[in-house]
């Protein structure tokens, strides 16, 4: 006889749990190193995969919460879409030359991100994050291996 499982029902997005201040100052320190790092020149191939993983965790995010009001969530959309599309260049220049870098306008792209993505993690609920941050690793998975080649050489 077979037993069916059954999952206890989720809350509403509004009422599910939110990241824990400990995880949001983490998010926050990781976002403004990232961002202080590139800025000052300093690009790993270890920096480059966080930097496109945490853009690309943070419109996942924007989208999700686009789709539910547009009108408070368009903006970080637009935002996040930009940055991403800033971080095409960073994986073609990597691709192209093994080298980690910025050109000005993707510099200009991620430090304005910043706040953009810690004011995603203040209203984000904790699933999300968890399931947006899986999903940016799973997309991830084309770039990663040259990635982690650049790293252990």
């Amino acid at each position: 006889m077979s037993r069916r499982i059954r999952w206890p029902k989720q809350p509403p997005p509004g009422l599910r749990k939110k990241l824990t201040r400990s995880q949001r100052s983490s998010v926050f320190l990781i976002h403004e190193q990232n961002a202080q790092d590139l800025a000052a020149g300093r690009g790993t191939p270890q920096l480059l995969y966080d930097h496109l993983h945490c853009a690309l965790t943070w419109l996942i995010v924007a989208k999700d919460l686009a789709k539910r009001d547009p009108e408070t969530f368009g903006e970080a959309l637009t935002v996040m879409q930009a940055t991403n599309a800033a971080c095409d260049g960073m994986i073609d220049r990597f691709k192209a030359t093994g080298a980690v870098g910025c050109s000005g306008p993707e510099l200009l792209m991620a430090r304005e991100a910043v706040p953009w993505m810690d004011a995603l993690a203040e209203v984000v609920d904790e699933d999300m994050a968890i399931a947006a941050g899986l999903a940016a690793i799973q997309a991830l998975d084309d770039i990663a291996p040259l990635l982690m080649e650049a790293i252990e050489a």
